[in-house]
């Protein structure tokens, strides 16, 4: 995953990884009852991915997603995605979802504001993008 532009606001950029690491990491994703880890499938085609972090005690779970085929950006498949994944979140009893965003990463901040999320936080001169500092936006969807 070496595309910078469907990269730069991961933070798995900073690293790179073998084949077989990433499926021993989707193993231990599946092995976890703190982590909910799906693919985004267009016909048959894994075109994504979108992931609950979650905290069993607290009832509340942070979201990362990822639509890696950029010809699918800007066309609801992220939306969808969430969409499911705040169902699926409500049939495990979570309480909230959470989402961290960089404050320049307009299209997903625009995203989750479309499905509900409410900025509940934010974290000064958090990340570096470009050589500079930037905010992280706290969203926050109450289920």
């Amino acid at each position: 995953m070496m595309d910078k532009d469907v990269n730069q606001f991961l933070e798995s950029r900073f690293s790179s990884f073998t084949k077989k690491e990433l499926d021993e990491y989707i193993t231990s994703c599946n092995l976890n009852n703190n982590v909910l880890l799906k693919g985004i499938f267009v016909n048959d085609v894994h075109i994504g991915n979108i992931k609950l972090d979650i905290d069993n005690n607290h009832k509340f779970a942070f979201l990362g997603i990822l639509v890696g085929d950029k010809s699918f950006h800007n066309k609801n498949v992220g939306k969808q995605a969430v969409l499911l994944m705040l169902h699926l979140a409500k049939e495990i009893k979570l309480n909230k979802i959470l989402a961290g965003i960089y404050a320049c990463n307009a299209n997903s901040l625009s995203l989750f504001k479309s499905l509900g999320f409410v900025q509940s936080g934010l974290f000064k001169k958090h990340y570096i993008y470009n050589g500079e500092y930037v905010d992280k936006i706290i969203m926050e969807y109450i289920l």
